[in-house]
């Protein structure tokens, strides 16, 4: 029997509902089966409670050039083909010591396990805890302009850690996919809510055993400190009492937006539309939404949302409640098209929107169904952590005479003179080109490396003078 996989993906699932719960209506199910859970090698820290495959279908649409062939060229006899289709398949598993359900999903899983029932971070920080910073493969990043809106989301390849967030933006790192032993396998992993594996593994004999490292990496979050240590500008809300606030806020923002006569700009303020697509631009082609009768779109600008809001206003009652409104824009799907239709990804209205709040003077950003705050730490955790490295004086510094030294380069030139070093400041390095492609590094301006440099043996030192203004007196550091 081959039970050899290559690739799936890992998702954490809210409770211990029934199975058929954590799958939507949209789901073209063909076959439900109880697992059998001999199948699987246990361990001695997890056990299988109860488990279900689940096997499902969907067509493909047919592609554009079909239609095109059909009604322009072909005309009265029609050209037939075989209707594709996609298969895809979930397995689920309750586990004994875990509050939570596991699915383990193969094939694409674009609008087929419910979204909010789903751990949106759980790719995420798990991937945290496994991977080094030093492995990655490439890195998503969602930055926020000044208006806290989301602006991009873009892949960084082979990036320094100094390189990989945006500087002077609030962002936060979405997702990346990088390399890392487990059960003394090679594997790729990465993602968001899900944790895609890729690595040859046979799932009867290691499912069980990866599970163990990966929900142990999962929960050890907060208490273990983090493979990856890059920090993020903005921070995920987890404080459930501030979560329950901003989503009452949030959902009574709608049920404004909808039981009013008319959508205007004034009631749609700091609420705005950023479908989440992984298709690379030069591939979409526009964007399709679902059940409320609107027309393809061929340019991103052309996805209105407060026409996108009128529509689904005439798909609802005349006075929705808050639970009729959320529903309604977690079932409409946003269809990203691809030039490929196989690659075309499905995301929520919900999931899409992106709003603004300030509360008691914190600014949170809701994106992708997420809560994010602005990271006011993140300045201190920066200089906290320069503060831990340990410093070893390597010239012994002169004083700063106000009355000798009008300016710091005449600091540093009596310096130089004093401690028989070598002046580098303002000496301009410029890379070569060739580095700053193999940096990814874009500016072609000058470089200043250091102000004094010394050799001590195989040690080589580059110091950095800056004055600091104090009560007292100027100082040198």
């Amino acid at each position: 029997m081959n039970t050899l996989v290559n690739n799936f993906t890992i998702y954490l699932l809210e409770k211990k509902l029934p199975f058929n719960n954590y799958i939507t209506d949209q789901a073209n199910v063909i076959h439900n089966k109880q697992l059998n859970k001999k199948m699987f090698i246990q361990t001695d820290s997890l056990e299988i409670e109860a488990g279900k495959v689940v096997i499902l279908e969907k067509k493909i649409a047919s592609p554009d050039w079909l239609d095109l062939l059909n009604n322009v060229i072909v005309q009265k006899e029609s050209l037939d083909f075989e209707i594709r289709k996609d298969w895809s398949a979930i397995l689920f598993l309750r586990l004994k010591e875990v509050n939570n359900t596991v699915a383990v999903t193969f094939g694409r899983m674009n609008g087929i396990l419910e979204e909010k029932l789903v751990i949106n971070d759980f790719g995420l920080i798990t991937s945290k805890q496994i991977v080094d910073s030093s492995r990655i493969k490439f890195i998503k990043i969602q930055s926020f302009d000044e208006k806290q809106t989301k602006i991009n989301k873009q892949s960084m390849r082979l990036l320094n850690d100094f390189k990989i967030m945006p500087s002077f933006e609030p962002s936060t790192i979405k997702g990346f996919n990088g390399n890392t032993q487990l059960l003394n396998r090679s594997l790729d992993i990465g993602g968001r809510s899900g944790l895609r594996i890729n690595g040859k593994l046979d799932i009867r004999k290691h499912l069980l055993s990866l599970l163990e490292e990966i929900l142990k990496a999962y929960f050890s979050h907060g208490i273990k400190e983090p493979r990856f240590k890059i920090l993020d500008t903005v921070n995920i809300v987890s404080d459930s009492h501030v979560l329950k606030k901003l989503n009452e806020e949030f959902q009574k923002k709608l049920e404004i937006i909808f039981s009013g006569a008319k959508i205007d700009h004034n009631k749609m303020r700091n609420l705005s539309l950023v479908p989440n697509c992984d298709i690379p631009y030069e591939n979409l082609k526009g964007f399709h939404i679902t059940g409320i009768g609107m027309p393809t779109t061929s340019v991103y600008k052309e996805l209105e949302l407060i026409e996108i809001f009128e529509k689904v206003k005439l798909k609802i009652s005349k006075h929705p409640s808050q639970d009729e409104i959320m529903k309604k824009l977690r079932n409409t799907r946003i269809n990203c098209k691809s030039e490929n239709s196989e690659n075309d990804q499905f995301v929520s209205l919900y999931n899409s929107l992106c709003f603004e709040k300030t509360t008691a003077g914190v600014r949170y950003i809701l994106s992708e169904g997420t809560w994010y705050s602005l990271n006011d730490d993140f300045y201190k955790q920066i200089t906290e952590t320069i503060d831990k490295v340990p410093i070893t004086p390597v010239i012994n510094y002169i004083d700063y005479d106000v009355k000798i030294h009008k300016d710091e380069n005449k600091y540093n030139e009596n310096l130089i003179l004093k401690t028989n070093t070598i002046g580098l400041d303002c000496t301009k390095y410029k890379p070569t080109e060739e580095i700053l492609k193999r940096s990814s590094i874009s500016s072609q301006s000058n470089i200043e490396l250091a102000d004094v440099f010394k050799q001590e043996g195989d040690t080589i030192h580059f110091i950095h003078i800056k004055k600091r203004q104090t009560p007292a007196k100027p100082i040198i550091f």
